[in-house]
């Protein structure tokens, strides 16, 4: 029998604490027996002092368990440019941070593939250093772009080490890693995603397949087709992908559900992260609905405007530091060539910059120093605030933009917002933090959300929500659309000219997750419509240019002639194009259908003159095409799917190699201080001796020794531990 204490149901570390009070509730254990594998509820009322906050939350956050036999953990990952945060919610631990390998609660989002090998996150980022050029990180800039988007064109400009080359079938960028071999940014990110799923299962110990990724609000169709994609290949059921604004936003939501209530509370949240910028409107209302037949008042979040600049961010600030160290290098004269031809150098300038810029966030100076920037070159020069702010002062004449987007889009003025509160690594610098002060016209910006995790946990209770495992407290969350899509088609008119005709399908900020209808009454033969992005022009040209494509896909629909033969012309009535814009932001055709008018069945001819007609509907087939980036061939998939296994066989190998290692080693460490000889030639000294050779061949010919050999070392030490052990 199995017994599943209360900690299964709360986990209260995540929660604040003020005003104390006293309440008492049911807590309750479940039991299950193996034979029925069946629930059985044990009630105990316990009185607990905790605050008023706190229960809030606790009820807010809680996760019960619904069916202890199907409940499986599910996790989110929170997929920024530079890190990756991974919570997961299982029965025992609701929206729990998970940490890596090394024991961190971020990885480090970049890859590395050396010599056959490959790393991720902080190993990674000691490859980055040594040998830039088998190291990929911010690869997340170029997913769903073209070959010749902007955004590709700055990734080979900050990163020149690395060879892009385009993929001819879809027009995509791909990274060279060897004469032979590419990876596609999709299988890079899919490698992100695995690796991050790893790491939920052993803080979940149970297999995870279900997962809420966080995306930019800015990423249009392309974009989030292609992470579905890479969740694809890594095997991930994608539950959503929800944008990391709103991660936010829910998570903020979910600590303060107790301030909200019937009169709207409206907040900003400024996000800085290291590629983009994001300034959020918010409000907070409770709404009545019915829940279970009870009506309830349920706490909703709605997103009022979003203003964003998707080239904005820490890194740019970084590159800046990093030019101007390599400037002050060079002016040393310490070597004939620049320090810019080495590429290992500007990493290590870039990786210093970074460390610079958060102590410049803190201090008014500090000193840059690099031991062997070039081999046997020592660099060290002083670095100020205001330097620093010099170098950036291009990039936060940006900073307000966001803001005066986002409040023209709500609608709003800043004196309507309650509180503006910050969120994002780069958000930190204080320049910044003034700036965002002088456009909202604050004193002090609030920083009660976890600028790291906020987004991870928010995805994650989203994740638990759409489970149905798990029973949560309702949060309703209204998002936005930020990108219009337009549907045409040309119309044959009576004299034979030709009409285009453009109409709105999805408006600038509908409701997501919605259905849209649009139909067709002036065709009576097979047909096509294009499916486009709409009016742009409140973004910046910039920004247009990134979202790619503006023509998004072209959809054929078939069958309508023989339909329409078959049924006659007069009784054709129209075609009805069903699409759905899904919880992900993802706009797709669910079905196309011809309705016809007929008499109503078993009627007279008379009567069925004075009846109303019946409209039957008759499905058609329909062929997408896609317009933007086309979708990756099975062929190539089946290929990509094969090789991301392959790699993840040799990282297991290669993990179980170190943990045998590791064991041989600590066991023979372990003998040695354990076998105290004192004779010469007897029994002891011989196993002594064994072990001692055995530690030389670990430590010489053995460094690379595999699986099998390692197994068979350890059997043999075992054998000689038996031996020892026995001669006492």
């Amino acid at each position: 029998m199995r017994t599943i204490s209360v900690s299964a149901l709360f986990d209260l570390r995540l929660l604040p604490c003020s005003h104390i009070g006293s309440f008492s509730f049911p807590l309750l254990w479940w039991k299950t027996s193996s034979s029925k594998n069946k629930l059985t509820p044990v009630g105990l009322v316990v009185t607990f002092r905790m605050s008023v906050k706190l229960f809030a939350a606790l009820l807010a956050c809680s996760v019960s368990l619904a069916s202890y036999a199907d409940a499986l953990a599910v996790m989110s990952v929170d997929f920024g440019s530079e890190y990756l945060k991974i919570a997961i919610v299982t029965p025992g631990a609701p929206m729990e941070i998970v940490l890596n390998k090394e024991s961190r609660r971020k990885t480090a989002n970049i890859i590395s593939l050396r010599d056959g090998e490959r790393q991720i996150g902080d190993p990674a980022m000691t490859i980055a250093v040594r040998f830039p050029q088998y190291a990929y990180r911010y690869v997340l800039h170029m997913l769903g772009q073209k070959f010749e988007s902007p955004a590709v064109e700055v990734y080979r400009a900050r990163f020149p080490h690395h060879k892009l080359l385009k993929d001819e079938v879809r027009g995509t960028a791909c990274l060279q890693y060897s004469d032979t071999e590419t990876y596609c940014v999709e299988e890079l990110i899919a490698m992100m995603l695995n690796n991050s799923r790893e790491t939920a299962q052993r803080g979940a110990e149970q297999p995870v397949k279900d997962i809420v990724i966080t995306v930019p609000a800015f990423f249009g169709q392309a974009e989030r087709r292609a992470m579905l994609y890479s969740a694809k290949l890594a095997g991930l059921n994608v539950l959503q992908l929800i944008n990391s604004n709103v991660g936010v936003a829910l998570n903020y939501g979910l600590f303060h559900r107790d301030t909200i209530n019937e009169t709207e509370r409206t907040l900003m949240f400024f996000d800085m992260g290291a590629a983009n910028t994001f300034a959020t409107i918010v409000s907070y209302k409770t709404v009545r609905e019915p829940v279970h037949g009870i009506m309830e008042m349920i706490p909703y979040l709605t997103v009022r405007g979003v203003g964003f600049d998707r080239n904005l961010g820490g890194l740019e600030m970084d590159m800046r530091l990093r030019d101007h160290l390599a400037d002050k290098f060079d002016a040393q004269k310490k070597v004939a060539e620049s320090v810019r031809s080495s590429p290992r150098a500007m990493a290590k300038l870039l990786k210093e910059a970074n460390r610079v810029k958060q102590v410049l966030s803190a201090n008014t100076e500090h000193s840059a120093q690099i031991e062997g920037l070039l081999p046997d070159i020592d660099f060290r020069t002083k670095v100020t605030r205001g330097d620093f702010e010099r170098l950036c002062a291009d990039v936060f004449d940006r900073v307000q933009a966001p803001i005066e987007q986002a409040l023209q889009a709500a609608e709003m003025s800043a004196s309507q917002l309650e509180q503006v509160i910050i969120v994002g690594g780069a958000s930190r610098v204080p320049r910044v933090q003034k700036l965002v002060m002088d456009a909202v016209k604050m004193s002090e910006l609030g920083k009660s959300v976890n600028s790291d995790e906020a987004a991870a946990l928010g995805a994650s209770f989203a994740a638990g929500a759409m489970t149905k495992g798990f029973r949560t407290k309702k949060f309703g969350v209204r998002d936005l659309n930020i990108h219009p899509v337009d549907i045409s088609y040309d119309r044959v008119l009576e004299d034979g000219s030709s009409k285009h005709v453009q109409r709105v399908l999805c408006s600038r900020y509908t409701v997501i997750p919605q259905k849209k209808i649009m139909t067709f009454n002036k065709f009576h033969d097979d047909f096509s419509f294009s499916l486009d992005y709409g009016d742009l022009s409140h973004l910046a040209s910039s920004h247009v240019l990134q979202l790619g494509s503006r023509n998004l896909t072209t959809v054929t629909v078939t069958g309508l002639k023989k339909l329409v033969d078959t049924h006659g012309v007069d009784n054709f009535k129209s075609v009805k194009a069903h699409f759905s814009l899904d919880v992900s932001g993802i706009l797709f055709v669910e079905r196309v259908e011809a309705l016809f008018t007929q008499p109503p069945e078993n009627a007279t001819k008379q009567a069925a003159d004075d009846s109303e007609p019946v409209v039957k509907q008759h499905d058609l087939s329909y062929k997408v095409t896609r317009r933007d980036i086309s979708p990756m061939p099975k062929s190539s998939t089946a290929a990509s799917s094969k090789r991301l296994r392959r790699l993840a066989a040799l990282d297991a190998e290669r993990e179980q190699i170190g943990m045998a290692r590791n064991t041989l080693e600590t066991q023979i460490i372990d003998l040695q201080s354990d076998m105290h000889c004192t004779k010469e030639g007897d029994d002891c000294s011989r196993l002594s001796q064994k072990v001692s050779d055995m530690s030389d061949w670990l430590y010489g010919e053995g460094s690379n020794a595999d699986l099998d050999t390692l197994q068979q070392k350890l059997k043999k030490l075992k054998r000689i531990a038996n031996k020892a052990k026995a001669n006492k």
